[in-house]
């Protein structure tokens, strides 16, 4: 903070006042994904009109100060799927809840990730989409699930996740939300070929 502070980085002059009621940030899982006898099936986790209700619930017990994140809203599941596909169940449903969020002042984010995707994801085409590093491999790493499944994770072309990204702000625009919640993006950068050397910061600038 002080850093940031002495290179004038970060303005003070026009901090909000919170009067003591600091933001919380709450999370709902709206949808995951199971495995079935033919791919995955949907399993839902929480309705629109189940977040709707414990947030009103929150903000009648006195919390009012809500940031609310909605994680595996797409019907991809809250899955290593991301970037989601912009499919959405009970469109209307999520508006109203949406709307009763910001009705309030507050902020409603969908969870979404366009710097590290994965093999799940229809989004990703593998050959245009994910990185190389300096020795021309493809940028890969494994995760290994908690019952020993072990997914492909791909990081992605800056200019492919900023496009993906792009693509996506109509659709986000169409239901107000206040923004997109992308956990990896202010922590992720990385040098990668593209024909060329391109460095962190050309990533950054992305």
């Amino acid at each position: 903070r002080n850093y940031l502070i002495s290179n004038d980085l970060l303005d003070l002059s026009n901090e909000k006042s919170t009067d003591g009621n600091i933001p919380l940030q709450l999370s709902y899982i709206m949808q995951d994904r199971e495995p079935s006898f033919i791919g995955t099936s949907k399993v839902n986790m929480t309705t629109s009109s189940e977040a709707k209700m414990m947030y009103q619930y929150f903000y009648n017990e006195g919390l009012t100060n809500q940031v609310v994140t909605l994680m595996g809203w797409s019907n991809d599941g809250n899955v290593l799927r991301q970037p989601y596909q912009t499919k959405i169940s009970d469109e209307s449903g999520y508006k109203k809840l949406i709307e009763t969020i910001k009705d309030d002042d507050n902020e409603v984010y969908l969870d979404n990730q366009y710097i590290i995707s994965s093999s799940l994801s229809k989004e990703v085409n593998y050959n245009r989409d994910v990185a190389r590093n300096l020795s021309r491999l493809k940028m890969v790493r494994q995760f290994r699930s908690l019952n020993n499944q072990i997914t492909d994770l791909y990081y992605l072309y800056p200019d492919r996740s900023y496009a993906m990204a792009k693509s996506d702000v109509s659709f986000f625009e169409s239901l107000g939300i206040s923004g997109v919640a992308q956990y990896d993006l202010g922590s992720t950068l990385f040098t990668y070929y593209d024909n060329d050397v391109f460095t962190r910061k050309d990533g950054m600038e992305y």
